[in-house]
């Protein structure tokens, strides 16, 4: 059972990619278990967000869902300069889509926070037929930039749930550890002024 007194902790998952390549359909599977097929164009962003526990530790996630459109990348940056983990998606039946990956590849390590962890998504796998992308091509450019890489489906729910959780893992660790080095560089400067740390003369 979780104690009462236990702070929730924050993950901030940005969805990067293409238009159409089916972002918002999958942050609508996995917050929701829906599949709407009808899904509109994301424009400018939008937020999902899903109650979940890591380690008996409540944590809300943050998926923020991006606008794929050219007229609309400028804006992005907005969206993950502060988050914690980026996924970012690509469509296995349209050739153009990966190789637009680059773009936001080099928009996350320009712009985004320093070693921010990555997982690549080739979404559409239930059309294998009409597959111009092959599972091993994924994975291998998911490798060459240190990401961690899933096929998945939207539409069949196929690995939704996994790659999500990987990348909330992902994220959890990335916060945590962010938010410790941060604790130890305002311990560190406090010292260098004069005044001791909050936590000195407290038991460890």
């Amino acid at each position: 059972m979780m104690s009462p007194n236990k702070k929730n902790a924050d993950v901030k998952a940005v969805v990067l990619g293409e238009s159409r390549v089916g972002k918002t359909a999958l942050a609508t599977r996995y917050t929701t278990t829906v599949f709407n097929e009808n899904t509109a164009a994301t424009i400018n962003a939008a937020c999902f967000n899903k109650e979940v526990s890591i380690n008996n530790t409540p944590v809300k996630y943050y998926i923020w869902d991006t606008a794929g459109q050219e007229q609309f990348r400028s804006l992005s940056p907005i969206y993950y300069r502060s988050c914690n983990v980026a996924i970012i998606v690509y469509d296995i039946t349209n050739i153009s889509s990966i190789e637009v990956t680059n773009f936001w590849v080099t928009e996350l390590r320009d712009n985004g926070p320093q070693g921010v962890p990555i997982v690549v998504l080739g979404n559409k796998s239930d059309l294998s037929d009409l597959r111009q992308i092959s599972e091993e091509d994924g994975r291998s450019f998911a490798e060459s930039i240190g990401a961690a890489f899933y096929e998945v489906s939207a539409l069949s729910g196929n690995n939704v749930e996994t790659a999500f959780n990987k990348a909330l893992d992902l994220g959890y660790e990335f916060a945590r550890t962010a938010k410790s080095s941060t604790t130890a560089q305002s311990a560190f400067a406090e010292v260098n002024n004069g005044s001791p740390p909050a936590h000195a003369n407290a038991c460890c």
